[in-house]
């Protein structure tokens, strides 16, 4: 036994010797995990965007002298994967956005839409982002996830939000303590606001409210109206007694505000160009609430489908995702910043302190708001209103009571009903109702 101990004892090195050559070259032999989700992406990544003015003819990303979001990510993507190539597609629902729908096959791998043309013109064609969401756990935790909610199409994820342009209200602090009116507070509501206007009023101060559907709907809502049902009828809702009564509290506050001196507030879209803007003192404050303070601002938003007819589907949601970051901050930095920045605002007013405190409130406001009812579809007019039937501001000033409102609120549902586009199928009972 003892003289064959060494013996054993060389064998046994030997042994754990060509065992641990053996691991070692096998653990050589598996691929890094680090390199394993790195992954490889090549070929062109067709985008349509609501673009304006419309362009002709597809455009490839590139810089320029404001380095705006939208191209810089489209550039740092394809530094990332250098065999991919962008190519943006310019798409209007007046130009070629049928086109699109009669042949889906060429259709652009991800298209920007409002959720009114998902929801009404594009579904079918359109991929379901649920199961993509929910891989991603926790990314966009938070507001951006309460955003995304707002575009679900009953109960369903189809869009990713990029464009979100809110009702915000711009005031000029000095014309309002000279006239010792106090400033807008963060909570405040619109019985403050509508006592603002008076008081504004009665010193010769105007105050710029809005006068197109989609503009005042946050104030009818507020004021206890609605325009619509879930599945978009007009009629009984937008006439109803209640949208009605509301529609005569804001026809008051419009008269009360119309006057020939000087406006030391203006209740417009975060995009909105005020003439003075950039060289004027003007602070910003949210949109008001309503009584019970609940907000119900709106907002005219756009996001991103992936087309099921796409060949680059893993590709389209690798660029969504990192187009609108790894964080729910990430996300509404970039859909604020890219909607001032497709509304020119960034280079209205530069690298003023304003257009900071202005990208915050427009995310502020952007993180509690619903679409627009009437932001049917995107077409070659930024403002979006005039698709919809509307009412002249000095239409909208006879309605002195509930009764006399409701009248022609009578006619307009209608009218809305029968020519605006997308709306006039579901009168005819042609789409069900969206619960998102």
């Amino acid at each position: 036994m003892e003289s064959g101990g060494p013996m054993m004892m060389r064998t046994l090195r030997l042994v754990v010797l060509f065992s641990l050559l053996l691991l070692t070259a096998c653990q050589a032999a598996r691929p890094d995990p680090a390199v394993d989700e790195e992954k490889s992406y090549t070929g062109t990544l067709r985008i349509g965007t609501h673009v304006f003015p419309p362009k002709p003819k597809p455009y490839v990303p590139a810089s320029n002298i404001y380095k705006e979001v939208w191209n810089e990510r489209a550039l740092a993507f394809m530094e990332k994967y250098p065999g991919v190539q962008i190519e943006f597609v310019s798409v209007d629902y007046n130009r070629n956005f049928g086109e699109f729908l009669e042949n889906p096959e060429e259709m652009p791998d991800i298209v920007e839409l409002t959720l009114k043309e998902a929801w009404l013109a594009a579904l079918e064609h359109l991929d379901s982002l649920a199961g993509r969401l929910e891989e991603e756990g926790d990314r966009w935790e938070g507001e951006y996830r309460n955003v995304i909610k707002a575009m679900e199409i009953n109960g369903e994820p189809y869009l990713l939000p990029v464009k979100s342009d809110p009702m915000i209200v711009f005031y000029k602090p000095d014309l309002l303590a000279a006239n010792q009116v106090p400033e807008p507070r963060d909570r405040w509501t619109i019985g403050e606001f509508e006592e603002t206007v008076r008081l504004l009023s009665s010193r010769g101060v105007g105050v710029w409210l809005p006068d197109t559907l989609n503009a005042m709907e946050p104030f009818i809502r507020g004021l206890g109206g609605e325009y619509a049902s879930s599945d978009l009828r007009v009629s009984g809702f937008l006439d109803s007694d209640a949208t009605a009564n509301a529609f005569a509290l804001y026809a008051a506050m419009l008269r009360d505000s119309r006057t020939a001196g000087e406006h030391a507030m203006y209740v417009v879209r975060s995009t909105a160009a005020i003439h003075d803007l950039a060289n004027t003192n003007y602070s910003i404050a949210p949109f008001p609430a309503a009584a019970d303070g609940v907000r119900h601002n709106v907002s005219l938003m756009t996001g991103l489908a992936i087309s099921k007819h796409s060949k680059q589907k893993e590709l389209a949601w690798e660029y969504m995702k990192f187009l609108l970051g790894e964080s729910s901050d990430e996300a509404m930095e970039f859909i604020a910043t890219h909607t001032l920045e497709s509304g020119g605002v960034n280079q209205r007013i530069g690298e003023k302190p304003l257009y900071e405190e202005l990208k915050q409130w427009t995310k502020h406001e952007i993180s509690i708001s619903r679409p627009a009812t009437f932001d049917l579809v995107w077409y070659n007019d930024p403002s979006r209103d005039n698709i919809v039937p509307q009412r002249t501001r000095e239409q909208l000033e006879l309605y002195t009571d509930a009764e006399s409102a409701k009248t022609d609120l009578q006619l307009w549902a209608r009218e809305i009903e029968t020519k605006a586009p997308l709306l006039s199928s579901l009168a005819n009972g042609a789409a069900g109702g969206n619960d998102g």
